[in-house]
C-alpha cells in the first residue's frame, strides 16, 4: 500500500483492508479497556494515557530517524504498531490472566508472560516472513518491523500499570512511571529483535532453517523476558542493550546509504544514469517525525517522492536485494542482473521527471 492508494482511498478504508479483521477486533478490545480506564479514573486517566503514548511517540520518532536510507512501507511499519498495541497485548494478558489464577502471579511472570508475550509479538514477525518476505532484506529492516512491534505492546501495557499504581496513590505512579515508563519501552523491542534476526536469517532460506532460525530467535526472547520478569536487576542490561541496538541500526544504515552511494556513482559512469543523479536524488537526511507521517498520506509530498527514489536506488545498491527478488520469481526467468538494470531505468525515469 503506497501513499498514493492511501490518498485516493482514504485512511480509514485503507485502515480495514490493510490492518485486517483480527487487529482491528484487537485494537477495539484494547480501546475498550482504555476508555474503561479513562472512564474510572476521570481527567487522572487521560494522565495515565499521556505518560504510556509519550514514550512510544519519541521511540517511533527514534525508529524512523535511524532508518537512515530505505524507507520501509508506512503500513508495515503501522501494522506492527497496531498489532503490538491490540491483538499481541490482548492474546497475551487472556492467557496471563488464566494461567496466575491457575499458579500464581510469579509463575505467570516467569513461564507464561515471556512465552505469550514474545509468541504473540514474533506473530507479527512471521506474517511479514509469509506474506511480504520482499520487505525482510536482512537484519536491519527485521530490527525496524520488531522495534514497531515493541513500542505498541508496551505503550498499551503500561496503561494498565500506571491505572493501577495510580489507585496506591501519587508517590507510586511516580515510581512505577519512572522503573516502567524508562525502562519498560525498551525492552519489549529488544526482546523482540532476538526474534526479528531468526526471522531475518529465514528469510532468504528454505526450510528446515525458515523454522529453525526464528525458533531459536524466539528462544533468545522468551529466555531474556524471563530474566527480566525474575531479576528486577536485569534492567542494568536493557538500556546498554537497546542502545547498542540502536547504534547499530544507525551503523547498518550509514553503511547502506554509502552503498547506495558507490552504486549511483558506477551507474553515472557506465552511463546509465545522467551525471547529476546523485544530485537529483539528494543526500539521505533521515526525517522528521511530522514529515514521516505527512509522507504517509500525501503522494505529493518531497519526502514521499526521495523515498521513491532511494528504494529503487537500493536496489542496485544491494545485489542480495536483487538475487532474493528474482528468487522469488515462481516462473525462474528473472535474473538479478534483469532486476538491477530494471531497477536502473525505473530510477532513471525517476530523476528525469517521466513517467
Amino acid at each position: 500500500m503506497d501513499a498514493a492508494s492511501l490518498h485516493a482511498k482514504g485512511v480509514l478504508r485503507v485502515l480495514r483492508t490493510e490492518a485486517g479483521p483480527l487487529i482491528l477486533f484487537g485494537l477495539a478490545w484494547a480501546g475498550l479497556g482504555i476508555t474503561g480506564i479513562i472512564v474510572k479514573l476521570g481527567s487522572a486517566g487521560w494522565l495515565v494515557l499521556a505518560l504510556a503514548l509519550l514514550p512510544a511517540a519519541v521511540l517511533l520518532q527514534l525508529t524512523m530517524w535511524l532508518d537512515r536510507v530505505e524507507a520501509k512501507p508506512v503500513w508495515l511499519l503501522i501494522r506492527c504498531v497496531l498489532w503490538g498495541a491490540g491483538p499481541a497485548i490482548i492474546g497475551a494478558g487472556v492467557v496471563n490472566s488464566v494461567v496466575a489464577a491457575k499458579i500464581g502471579l510469579r509463575g505467570s511472570a516467569f513461564v507464561s508472560a515471556p512465552l505469550i508475550e514474545e509468541a504473540m509479538k514474533a506473530l507479527a514477525l512471521v506474517w511479514l516472513l509469509r506474506h511480504r518476505r520482499d520487505q525482510i532484506h536482512g537484519a536491519l529492516d527485521a530490527a525496524m518491523y520488531a522495534m514497531c512491534v515493541g513500542i505498541g505492546f508496551a505503550a498499551v501495557e503500561n496503561v494498565q500499570y500506571y491505572a493501577a499504581a495510580l489507585h496506591k496513590g501519587l508517590s507510586t505512579l511516580a515510581a512505577t512511571v519512572i522503573g516502567r515508563g524508562l525502562i519498560t519501552p525498551l525492552a519489549h523491542p529488544l526482546f523482540t529483535f532476538a526474534t526479528a534476526l531468526g526471522i531475518a536469517s529465514a528469510a532468504n532460506r528454505r526450510a528446515p532453517a525458515l523454522i529453525g532460525y526464528p525458533l531459536l530467535g524466539y528462544a533468545c526472547a522468551v529466555s531474556a523476558h524471563s530474566l527480566w520478569n525474575t531479576f528486577p536487576l536485569t534492567w542494568v542490561f536493557v538500556i546498554p542493550g537497546f542502545v547498542t541496538l540502536a547504534l547499530w541500526i544507525y551503523r547498518a544504515s550509514r553503511a547502506e546509504e554509502r552503498d547506495l552511494q558507490i552504486a549511483v556513482e558506477r551507474a553515472v559512469s557506465r552511463g546509465e544514469l545522467p551525471g547529476n543523479a546523485a544530485a537529483l536524488i539528494g543526500p539521505s537526511r533521515r526525517p522528521r517525525f511530522f514529515e514521516w507521517t505527512a509522507a504517509a498520506i500525501d503522494p505529493g509530498h518531497w519526502l514521499y517522492e526521495r523515498w521513491r527514489r532511494h528504494h529503487l536506488a537500493l536496489i542496485m545498491a544491494l545485489p542480495a536485494v536483487a538475487a532474493q527478488i528474482a528468487d522469488d520469481d515462481p516462473r525462474k526467468q528473472t535474473s538479478p542482473e534483469l532486476v538491477q538494470a530494471a531497477a536502473t531505468q525505473l530510477l532513471r525515469r525517476r530523476i528525469g521527471g517521466t513517467t
